[in-house]
């Protein structure tokens, strides 16, 4: 009840709203998102029960400590898209589980709507953020590399919300992003519009890039790569990168051993792979991982969970 709730409240914009005022009464909020008082009033007591909202005497205020979560868009935190995610497609896509999965079929993440899309593409952004705070300062140099200049592939590049936060903040780089999806490519040609990055709509097993880039990077892509061709497209990213070249993977963690599948570190990638069994994902354990790494060249392949043990950094050198 709580998702949709707080589906509905994100897209009545109803969290920034309140966030940007020191409260509102029913009427006043009625006004701003333009609805009946009566059903403002059917939300708002809802949501002050399960305690997303706090109440000043007639005036509902969003509490404070959800703001990062739910009213800014621009915190690593924001978990408005991931809701609206939730609500309108992950249900729909779990209901069919048992239907896909008895005829052996897939709905694979491409063949979803437009908004679909543009929802990911706005997770894509706030990954972008996540990488620039939390990896690039654990990979010796890698900041001051970028700012001098580096040529950077980025592999399942989704709507280019990754890139672009990249490619906004270092002008001497070179990005480029290779994603299956075509309106995924349509969308991040339209949201970046930086000189120093392009885009091109491939599968990844399919590129011919030789020793051409510094650095590669895969943002909770790994786990989605069709387990066909994960061997070959691995393969080719060893390919792509110069000499001493590095592989820069962020994951989702997901569990070995038996304790780990009650380790709340784990939680997000038992979670994510159910949420994507209809989309033919199939994620790999840690050793699962290195052994793919080492098996297509790669040497130095290390694992750390990052801040809140949310993701995983994998990295690995040519």
């Amino acid at each position: 009840m709580e998702i949709y709730l707080i589906n509905t409240g994100v897209r009545f914009d109803i969290f920034s709203i309140l966030h940007n005022s020191n409260g509102l009464s029913m009427n006043e909020l009625a006004k701003k998102v333009k609805v009946p008082e009566k059903y403002v009033k059917m939300w708002c007591d809802t949501a002050f029960a399960f305690k997303v909202l706090d109440k000043k005497g007639d005036k509902f205020l969003l509490k404070p400590e959800l703001n990062d979560n739910l009213a800014d868009k621009n915190s690593t935190k924001y978990m408005g898209d991931f809701i609206r995610i939730l609500a309108s497609y992950l249900g729909k896509d779990m209901e069919r589980q048992y239907e896909f999965i008895k005829a052996g079929k897939s709905f694979p993440f491409h063949e979803h709507d437009v908004e679909f899309i543009e929802l990911v593409v706005n997770r894509g952004k706030q990954r972008g953020t996540i990488f620039i705070e939390k990896v690039i300062p654990l990979i010796e140099d890698f900041d001051k590399n970028l700012i001098d200049g580096l040529n950077v592939l980025d592999v399942g590049c989704g709507g280019g919300g990754f890139i672009k936060s990249l490619a906004d903040k270092h002008n001497n780089s070179k990005f480029t992003g290779v994603e299956l999806d075509k309106k995924s490519v349509e969308l991040a040609k339209k949201l970046v519009d930086n000189e120093n990055a392009e885009f091109f709509q491939s599968s990844a097993h399919e590129i011919k890039f030789s020793e051409e880039f510094d650095a590669v990077t895969m943002n909770l892509v790994l786990h989605e790569v069709n387990p066909s061709y994960r061997g070959e497209i691995v393969s080719n990213i060893y390919k792509s990168l110069k000499k001493e070249g590095k592989l820069i993977i962020l994951e989702f963690p997901y569990p070995e051993k038996d304790k780990e599948f009650s380790d709340p570190n784990f939680a997000m990638g038992i979670y994510d792979q159910f949420f994507e069994i209809i989309w033919g994902t199939e994620h790999i354990t840690w050793s699962q991982q290195k052994e793919l790494l080492q098996k297509c060249g790669f040497k130095n392949v290390e694992r750390e969970f990052l801040g809140d043990n949310t993701y995983v950094l994998i990295t690995a050198d040519k």
